[in-house]
């Protein structure tokens, strides 16, 4: 971790040390995994612009990757990973999210499949 709030956002989604009101935990914590989801979340991902008009990336892993609570009670599973915060070198971090929901398009310049 490069910053003490990357740190911060590391330990948050994959140690339960704390109840947040809700949570996403990846299932391996170690942080070659997650520098891992970093790094495919950023070269593969689908650039999504949030409600706020924010940028982040999604990358679907294709399986299981952590899990959703909402007061430590587990709501769904995770097979996604959303980067935030890509063009900060100091707060850039990743969190697991559901695909569902997610539908497949396709980029009206140049064909390349996306996520919407």
């Amino acid at each position: 971790m490069e910053s003490d709030y990357q740190l911060e956002k590391f330990v948050k989604h994959t140690r339960p040390e704390r109840i947040y009101q809700f949570n996403l935990l990846f299932a391996d914590p170690s942080t070659n995994v997650y520098r891992d989801y970093v790094v495919n979340g950023a070269a593969a991902g689908s650039v999504e612009i949030d409600d706020p008009g924010r940028v982040n990336l999604v990358w679907v892993a294709g399986h299981k990757l952590s899990a959703t609570y909402q007061a430590g009670e587990l709501l769904y599973p995770d097979d996604a990973v959303k980067i935030v915060l890509p063009f900060s070198e100091n707060k850039i971090h990743a969190f697991a999210v559901s695909s569902t929901g997610l539908t497949q398009a396709f980029c009206a310049k140049c064909g390349t499949p996306i996520l919407e």
